[in-house]
């Protein structure tokens, strides 16, 4: 297996699992295999729906898959699919609706999408030329279209005009994006994160508390940028990885360097202790190692080392930080047990973590 992706849902979790030719397996809950709504599988499968289809990228979270394929006719050109909980509209389908099978987004279709990202409420998608397409929940400015109604995503099943109107269910251009070409995205819960070609970061949200979650200020009353802006205290660095989690972000520079910010009330952040505070972007030491990945999940972290070794720390509830026990770290932690098994990749959902070496 060359990837993985994995996503949380009360009471079910699932995770994807890609493969060097392209095939995607699933195991878990609720992932395309058939139609009856508690059916679980416990060891990957392939999901039938996508045989012969080439999946390159996948993406997902919170009940929710993405993949982009490529079209079999002509290999430059792809396509993507979606499956799993349309709330919010975050399959951009035009609707609300699940699906238990995968399905063609038409609306994505000659975009040439390169790379998806699955948050909690709403997706992302990146085109080849580097504009972003947005879809799903904006109710705090995630989509960057300059909305953000303020509501309260849990709620946006109302009846109510004003809480339809925080759904997006079709892809939306981010016209704010336009002409700074990007390369990478990320979708949080109530956040993203865009990394350009020139390796400067964006992001837009909620900045809850006003202290800085979104990587700077927001001054507005209510705390909710609905634009994406530059994260200027980022940008004598190139960054080349980004993360989005819940509620904290994670960052990579070409030198290896690694910036947390965000809420580090588990210690997610990595700084040596947990605290109520949100952070701005904050260097994270890793053993005096280059970084070279990293994933910020629910309220933990897993980083990867220029060396391919695996740290974790954050919350440690359901052993999700592979270190033996279900105790917090405040500090990036040795997975030890994975011994000299060099990893390249890691995914993480909201309860448990994965390592591709």
């Amino acid at each position: 297996m060359v990837d993985v992706c994995a996503g949380w849902h009360p009471p079910g979790s699932h995770a994807l699992f890609l493969s060097a030719t392209g095939q995607v397996h699933s195991c878990g809950s609720g992932l395309g295999h058939y139609s009856m709504p508690n059916f679980q599988r416990t060891t990957p499968t392939p999901i039938a729906e996508l045989a012969g289809v080439q999946v390159l990228q996948m993406a997902s979270c919170s009940g929710h898959s993405l993949m982009v394929a490529q079209v079999p006719s002509s290999p430059s050109r792809t396509v993507v699919y979606a499956f799993g909980s349309g709330r919010y509209g975050k399959l951009g389908l035009g609707n609300l609706l699940d699906y238990d099978r995968p399905v063609l987004v038409d609306k994505l279709s000659g975009v040439n999408v390169r790379q998806v990202a699955a948050g909690q409420f709403h997706s992302l998608a990146v085109s080849e030329r580097g504009e972003v397409f947005a879809f799903g929940c904006d109710d705090t400015g995630q989509l960057g279209l300059g909305r953000g109604h303020g509501y309260n995503p849990y709620q946006l099943y109302q009846s109510s005009l004003e809480a339809r109107l925080a759904n997006v269910t079709v892809p939306e251009r981010i016209a704010a994006l336009a002409g700074r070409h990007i390369v990478a995205v990320a979708a949080g819960t109530h956040h993203s994160l865009f990394l350009s070609r020139e390796g400067h970061v964006f992001s837009c949200g909620m900045d809850k508390y006003g202290k800085g979650r979104l990587g700077y200020k927001v001054n507005h009353q209510d705390n909710i940028q609905k634009l994406p802006l530059m994260i200027e205290c980022l940008s004598q660095h190139r960054v080349v990885d980004i993360s989005a989690g819940e509620a904290h972000s994670l960052v990579v520079t070409d030198a290896g360097l690694l910036f947390g910010f965000g809420s580090n009330v588990n210690g997610q952040l990595g700084l040596g202790k947990a605290d109520t505070l949100s952070h701005l972007p904050t260097p994270v030491s890793v053993a005096d190692e280059p970084v070279a990945h990293a994933v910020a999940g629910q309220q933990h972290s897993l980083v990867v080392t220029s060396r391919g070794r695996l740290y974790s720390f954050g919350l440690g509830s359901y052993y999700r930080l592979g270190l033996g026990d279900t105790e917090d770290r405040a500090a990036p932690t040795l997975v030890a047990a994975l011994g000299q098994v060099p990893v390249r990749r890691v995914a993480t959902s909201g309860r448990f973590s994965f390592a591709v070496a």
